[in-house]
């Protein structure tokens, strides 16, 4: 498996898998763009990421910016250990919506 995958589990959640990386931010952008309308409220899943830089929190972030956008939300679960260490040394951490039985 490479690039990035985006597997819709139904009722807004879905369930994300391969990189988070600036070779594949593009396309994750470019994936979820049709998900952000009007008020929905989304759940995303990163378990199945394998491989994440700094890109990878970059789309966090605009993830939620463009919920708010649509006046919805976002909410991540199974974030892994790489993007959850480079989000507390990039002082935004306390900003991601993750599930609190995760925190």
């Amino acid at each position: 498996m490479s690039g990035f995958q985006l597997v819709d589990c139904g009722g807004g959640r879905y369930r994300l898998a391969g990189e988070m990386t600036f070779a594949t931010a593009s396309d994750a952008l470019e994936a979820t763009a049709p998900l952000f309308k009007g008020g929905i409220h989304l759940q995303f899943d990163l378990k199945g990421i394998r491989r994440a830089d700094s890109a990878g929190v970059a789309l966090l972030i605009e993830w939620m910016r463009r919920a708010k956008q649509a006046r919805g939300g976002v909410r991540y679960s199974g974030l892994p250990e790489a993007l959850r260490a480079m989000s507390r040394v990039g002082g935004v951490e306390e900003l991601l919506p993750v599930d609190s039985s995760e925190t």
